[in-house]
């Protein structure tokens, strides 16, 4: 190595030598060009004779009483005459040939064939032992200081691309002496090349501020960082060398504070102080040096948020590649930290985590109002996902979701505190994961252990209360705050959901509780009552929601209102069609019966508040339509399946009789009545709904009729025609037959008031 060295320096001074003899030839046709130049214009400018006209005989002068007025036509303007374009330089003299030959370029050549000769001279000294290894060294050393010398006296001249080279080749020249003499030759102990080697890094970035060169700095950057690898003697050394790390790093990282534009500096040295952590991590980590290793891992990753902090704080711009930088740094610092602490304490780690948040948030506090405002919104998100990571590590199942819920309150009233708008969609993702986490941990939507179940107060209910209360809490603030209309609607949503489920949840868990030890029938009888009883609760948790949304205003509430009143009718109604022991079954005087009840008359109270508040709330006739036909069509699922279950009860009594035709008789006999019962009570209901949509001018509950009549009619013409008896078929269809042209007629008579047609244009309608 010392050898390519010594080698190079002849080549960077022929480099410099060829370099002042171009320049200089530059220099002097330059020169030539302007003196011929300066001789032509001399000569057109003594040739050049500007006639000025003779002033008007006519004009008058001026007179004693008046000043003398020259009218501006009467002063001539000189015409500018163009110098003629220079001629062509003459060409060399065969003397000026003669001269340039024999006093310039064969100096130039000689002193190109001294320098390679010496370079020869010197190769084949060492190649013959008539040097020593000790002079060889001491010559890098004095070619390098040489080289530094010259750079210094090349810059002061104005050289300053030539002097840069010169420092290179002189920091190369040091940086391989010094690395031979310890290496080759075995001159000078580690500690004595370790401590040149330093002095040569830091001479290395003093000389690339000193020459504005940033190609200087990466040179002392690979120098400081290959020192490790370059005088390792294999005995591990955690104190030394990440000491050493830690001053190049800061050195490294107070020259890109001072030279902000050197951004590649701080990207280097980011990936060379991960990378010979986790390199000596993966060799030559001690488990029981874990405190100091911590404190190292604490003080690289620290040293790149001071820097990023600095810079913002000067009022640099925190660019794409310094936003890499500190994202990139982040997750070494944190990967490092697990890796080393989870072994022992996971706890350890993600409060380790939670601090490192904290720091990236007092940054960004300090360094308000800030001047780049992504640097307010890549620290802070990056804080936001170190605590939320950190707290994994911490806390688990119900404890986790109410840290994470605690995050998110933080996060939404950090944006409104110090409008950082962007933290809402930060606060919003955690608080999602938190919901995520309620519902998906064991025992958040059942309680795994019921026979330990205790009502209300329990893990579930407390974490379901924070994440409400967080939801809340968001909601509030952004009241406030500058956030959009969707994002606190969607806070809200969320808050009002989850109070949802967590009644749901409880009253579940209180039914499983209430079936335990039954089996059989009784069993049976009780799960069917549980879903009845979700239904109900269901009913009137919407019915309460829509009723204080639509008081308060808050839309959101009233929509999940409707949802939840949804799924409680959707389920009492299919509940009233399905049948469950009817041997035990008592008409209307049951429990499916007061539930269906209850939903109706709950369906039709909301739709009676949406018509109420239709003034000022939005999409009050989607409400209303929806909750109308709720309770229309629970009632018709009570009436079909009452009537339904009547005559199924005495077919299952009638299955105890000893006679097996007329058992059988009597079943089907009874099949008949109960559907033409079921057709019966749909065709009253039917027109039921249509005089009521009649006398309230109701043209939704008149469709509804309508509706109703096709699904007899079906029923009629499909099923009745072909399975039941003559006596009944008669039955079915004049009793259809009857209501549907008394149908006919009330549209016929009242059709101008139904259609509200003018009393001009009643022809119009037939």
């Amino acid at each position: 190595m010392l050898y390519l060295g010594l080698f190079l320096l002849p080549l960077f001074l022929l480099g410099a030598l060829v370099f002042f003899i171009v320049r200089a030839t530059t220099l002097q046709r330059r020169v030539t060009d302007l003196e011929f130049r300066l001789d032509v214009l001399e000569r057109s400018v003594s040739g050049l004779q500007v006639q000025l006209p003779e002033p008007s005989k006519k004009a008058k002068q001026p007179t004693k009483s008046s000043p003398a007025s020259v009218s501006s036509s009467s002063v001539p303007v000189p015409v500018p005459v163009s110098a003629p374009a220079p001629a062509s330089p003459p060409s060399r003299t065969r003397e000026e040939w003669e001269a340039f030959v024999g006093g310039k370029l064969l100096n130039r050549i000689g002193a190109f064939a001294l320098i390679i000769g010496v370079g020869l001279f010197l190769k084949y000294a060492f190649d013959n032992n008539w040097i020593s290894e000790g002079v060889r060294v001491a010559i890098g050393g004095v070619s390098g200081i040489l080289c530094l010398a010259g750079a210094y006296q090349t810059h002061r001249r104005g050289f300053a691309v030539f002097s840069q080279g010169l420092v290179g080749a002189g920091i190369a020249i040091l940086y391989v002496s010094v690395y031979s003499s310890f290496n080759y030759y075995a001159l000078v102990p580690q500690w004595v090349a370790f401590i040149l080697m330093s002095v040569v890094t830091a001479l290395s970035l003093s000389q690339a501020v000193y020459y504005n060169a940033i190609a200087v700095g990466v040179l002392g950057w690979a120098g400081g960082f290959l020192t490790p690898w370059m005088l390792n003697t294999g005995s591990p050394n955690e104190i030394g060398l990440f000491t050493y790390i830690a001053l190049l790093t800061v050195a490294l990282l107070g020259l890109v504070v001072r030279k902000p534009e050197w951004v590649l500096l701080e990207v280097l040295t980011l990936a060379g102080v991960w990378i010979v952590y986790f390199v000596w991590h993966v060799e030559e980590y001690d488990v029981d040096a874990m405190t100091l290793t911590m404190f190292f891992v604490m003080v690289f990753w620290g040293a790149f948020v001071a820097t990023d902090t600095a810079l913002h704080r000067f009022g640099r711009s925190f660019d794409a590649p310094r936003i890499i930088v500190s994202l990139l740094n982040a997750a070494m610092g944190c990967i490092a930290v697990a890796v080393v602490l989870s072994e022992e304490s996971e706890a350890g780690a993600g409060w380790t985590m939670v601090g490192m948040a904290a720091v990236y948030v007092l940054a960004v506090v300090f360094l308000r109002p800030p001047a780049d405002g992504r640097y307010a919104k890549i620290q802070s998100t990056v804080s936001a996902a170190l605590a939320l990571f950190g707290c994994s590590l911490v806390y688990s199942d119900f404890s986790l979701v109410i840290s994470w819920s605690v995050l998110s309150a933080a996060a939404a009233w950090s944006a409104t505190r110090w409008k950082y708008v962007h933290l809402n969609i930060v606060s919003l993702v955690v608080l999602c994961l938190a919901v995520l986490e309620l519902v998906g941990v064991r025992g958040g939507l059942m309680t795994a252990d019921i026979e330990a179940f205790s009502p209300v107060f329990n893990d579930r209910t407390l974490g379901f209360a924070v994440v409400i209360i967080a939801s809340f809490a968001a909601w509030r603030s952004l009241v406030t705050g500058e956030a959009s209309t969707p994002m606190r609607s969607t806070f809200l949503s969320i808050g009002v959901s989850c109070l949802a489920l967590l009644i749901t949840v409880e009253v579940n868990d209180v039914l499983r509780v209430w079936r335990l030890s039954l089996v059989g029938d009784e069993m049976t009888q009780r799960w069917f009552h549980s879903v009845l009883i979700l239904a109900a609760t269901w009913a009137i948790t919407g019915t309460a929601f829509v009723w204080t949304g639509l008081r308060l205003r808050f839309r959101p509430v009233w929509i999940v209102g409707i949802v939840v009143l949804g799924v409680g009718v959707i389920t009492a109604i299919l509940r009233g069609f399905a049948v469950v022991l009817p041997d035990i079954h008592v008409p209307l005087l049951n429990m499916r019966t007061g539930i269906l009840v209850l939903t109706a008359l709950l369906s039709a109270y909301v739709g009676r508040t949406f018509a109420f508040h239709q003034h000022d709330q939005g999409a009050w006739k989607e409400g209303y339509a929806i909750a109308s036909i709720g309770a229309a069509v629970t009632v018709f699922s009570l009436l079909t399946g009452e009537t339904r279950d009547v005559f199924e009860r005495s077919i299952v009594l009638i299955g105890s009789t000893d006679d097996v035709s007329l058992r059988q008789a009597t079943v089907d006999a009874l099949r008949d009545q109960q559907q033409l019962s079921v057709s019966g009570i749909w065709l009253v209901y039917s027109v039921t709904l249509m005089v009521f949509g009649f006398l309230r001018a109701s043209r939704g509950f008149r469709v509804m009729a309508i509706v109703l009549f096709g699904i007899t009619i079906l029923k009629i013409f499909l099923y009745d025609l072909s399975f039941l008896e003559t006596l009944y078929r008669i039955v079915s269809f004049v009793a259809l037959g009857v209501i549907l042209l008394g149908v006919s007629y009330a549209y016929q008579r009242y059709k101008y008031v139904l259609l509200g047609v003018p009393s001009g244009q009643k022809g119009a309608v037939s």
